[in-house]
């Protein structure tokens, strides 16, 4: 099948990263691509101008919004959000031309349901790299303290980000203060604040952004930040040296760190609530104090919609029980055998066949 692909590709977060392995996949799988946009150099430029005229299918990475323009009769749309459903996007993924819609989750499956969306979900997943595998190696070789680890591309609009960092900051200092024998280390994005601060004539200051979500009277000394790009194989080192993922986050729509650090057998602690539900443990889920709104309210896609709330007092006990069992036994749920491109491309094959 001649299939045309657009959307999100080249960047480093994780809707470019699913991008690219549903590429490669849908390739291995005897389709031919082409890639919308400017022609790109390296691996990719072998998925340009390999047919003219429209193809059998269009596929749009994200990018809802943009369907309307979208000059094509048969369209699958692969649809991420952790939150209700926008009007323009309910609009959009009911056209006609909307064959199928493929869902990293049963979670955001569910929410284009509830939203009033009449077409046939599929449910893909993520597929986890291979090369994230449990290891004997410390990049800490020196550093004996306990290590609770976050990674994160947060918004940083306002103290309350999807992400969840104001609570994670305030549990671990209020819970283990100044102690340099535990730390927490943050690895941060910061792709999203930069664009958005952009946008305003302004420029994004992570570390006064941080400085705001730490209690009175306690500082930074067991708090590290990493900003610069990581490779696979050292993040993964870094994955292994660490001793608990934490992951307050207030709504995801697959959770790819979380299942990443899952899969090499760390413990991780996350909100009981949306898809990391799908795969995490039971016993390091935080208990909720309710469903509000984010500090952006009006920031689409999120609008006025209401995230989950996490328990700071819990999330501070989760933190001390994961400290105090150094070795605590997490058994890796079987649905990871789902998350697996070689599946994964199965099934999108066997979907495209559908319509097809």
């Amino acid at each position: 099948m001649k299939i045309i692909f657009n959307g999100g590709l080249y960047g480093k977060e994780a809707l470019c990263y699913q991008g690219r392995e549903i590429i490669k996949q849908l390739s291995k799988n005897g389709n031919q691509i082409n890639i919308m946009g400017p022609k790109t150099q390296g691996y990719w430029s072998k998925f340009y101008n390999n047919f003219k005229g429209k193809g059998d299918l269009y596929v749009m990475n994200g990018h809802v919004s943009h369907i309307p323009k979208l000059d094509h009769k048969k369209l699958i749309n692969i649809t991420q959000l952790e939150c209700a459903i926008p009007a323009d996007w309910i609009k959009a993924l009911n056209m006609d031309k909307i064959k199928q819609i493929w869902v990293t989750s049963e979670f955001v499956k569910d929410l284009i349901v509830q939203s009033g969306v009449k077409k046939p979900i599929r449910t893909i997943y993520l597929g986890l790299d291979k090369r994230f595998i449990q290891k004997d190696v410390n990049i800490f070789p020196k550093d004996n303290s306990f290590k609770f680890f976050n990674i994160s591309a947060p918004h940083c609009i306002g103290t309350r980000d999807r992400k969840g960092l104001d609570v994670l900051i305030k549990a671990f200092k209020n819970e283990f203060g100044d102690n340099p024998g535990v730390k927490l280390i943050l690895k941060i994005n910061t792709i999203y604040a930069d664009d958005i601060y952009r946008r305003f004539g302004k420029q994004f200051d992570l570390n006064k952004y941080l400085s705001l979500l730490l209690p009175k009277n306690t500082n930074t000394s067991n708090i590290q930040i990493i900003t610069n790009y990581i490779p696979t194989k050292l993040l993964s080192d870094l994955y292994n040296s660490i001793d608990c993922g934490v992951f307050p986050s207030r709504g995801e729509g697959f959770g790819l760190p979380q299942a990443e650090l899952i899969k090499i057998g760390k413990p991780v602690i996350t909100t009981d609530y949306s898809s990391t539900n799908e795969f995490s443990d039971p016993n390091l889920r935080i208990k909720l104090k309710g469903m509000w709104p984010l500090d952006y309210q009006n920031l689409p896609p999120y609008y006025k919609s209401r995230f989950a709330e996490p328990d700071e007092d819990h999330l501070r006990k989760l933190m001390r029980i994961a400290y105090e069992t150094k070795d605590y036994n997490f058994q890796i749920p079987k649905i990871f055998k789902e998350f697996s491109w070689n599946k994964i491309g199965k099934k999108m094959n066997s979907y495209i066949k559908e319509i097809k």
